[in-house]
């Protein structure tokens, strides 16, 4: 008896690259939900669709900090003030 050949799959769909816009909208959508306990459904699409995107980039980013914090001896770091820190 003849094995069957497997059936092609195709890959899921994903989100494409998540753009400062789209990320001030989700941040937008999520705060409104937060305080106002009101989302509508295509907040909550939004919302959806970009989260694992948005956690993946920071989980990465975190890992990369905590490499560089490893590798620095911030005993020999001399930090500066700026603008932003008012000094």
């Amino acid at each position: 008896m003849a094995q069957a050949a497997p059936l092609p799959s195709i890959p899921l769909a994903t989100g494409g690259p998540i753009t400062d816009d789209i990320l001030e909208k989700v941040e937008r959508a999520s705060r409104s939900a937060q305080q106002n306990e009101c989302l509508t459904d295509a907040d909550a699409a939004l919302i959806l669709l970009t989260i694992p995107q948005i956690a993946a980039e920071l989980l990465h980013r975190r890992r990369a900090m905590g490499v560089i914090a490893d590798m620095a001896d911030l005993e020999n770091v001399t930090f500066l003030n700026s603008a932003r820190d008012n000094g």
